[in-house]
């Protein structure tokens, strides 16, 4: 067991390095080239506080202690929270192909 949780581990990091080395050698250089006053800017920014202002109640009433996990009330909450990510996505779509066709008409 001990094993499996140490291979795990470095898993874990791994991947998480090379993640962390591709924003920084890949995804950052190549948002830096791109113009900064785009609307893409404020759909991908607009992610954050959507997420915080928003999605976090429905967070909070689901993570409530002693909620009934099996109660209509939950199926409801867990309904709407995939709808909000739902925005959250089609905000970050509409930035990928705002910051996309920029790129391509260079």
């Amino acid at each position: 067991m001990i094993q499996a949780l140490e291979f795990l581990a470095v898993l874990s990091a791994a991947l998480f390095a090379g993640a962390a080395l591709c924003i920084n050698f890949v995804e950052h250089p190549a948002r830096m080239g791109l113009e900064t006053r785009l609307v893409a800017a404020l759909l991908i920014g607009a992610v954050v506080p959507f997420t915080f202002g928003i999605i976090m109640p429905t967070n909070h009433q689901l993570l409530a202690h002693g909620r009934d996990l099996t109660s209509l009330e939950t199926r409801d909450l867990l309904v709407r929270w995939g709808q909000l990510h739902a925005v959250r996505t089609a905000l970050s779509v509409a930035a990928t192909l705002v910051y996309l066709s920029l790129a391509l008409a260079r």
